[in-house]
């Protein structure tokens, strides 16, 4: 494989042989959804969690940049365990997640 190469798993629902070349599609929209639940939801996380941490810590009497950074990253970790939930429930519904096999680019003649 080159650098240009991606693997991904799709089904082949163009009967493609091992060794083909196929185009993959996935509907724009969702991309957009997708990068923005795996990037931004994160984020949010981490920061809800640093600001939350920075607010108990008074009342806890510990301190500030230890609990903001120890509850910010608790918060960003719960994020991606939500998010790989929600990822298991998407391929299993099949919403338009995945990418999907749109035509046979080169066939090979092994």
């Amino acid at each position: 494989m080159s650098k240009k190469d991606i693997l991904a798993e799709v089904d082949n629902t163009l009967q493609a042989n091992a060794g083909d070349l196929v185009e993959v599609s996935i509907p724009e929209n969702m991309l957009i959804k997708v990068s923005m639940l795996v990037y931004l939801v994160p984020v949010i996380a981490l920061m809800v969690g640093a600001f939350s941490g920075a607010a108990l810590s008074g009342p806890l009497r510990i301190n500030q940049s230890l609990s903001s950074v120890v509850l910010g990253f608790a918060c960003m970790g719960m994020a991606f365990f939500v998010l790989k939930i929600y990822d298991r429930r998407a391929r299993v519904k099949g919403d338009g997640h995945n990418p999907r096999m749109t035509r046979i680019l080169i066939h090979n003649d092994d």
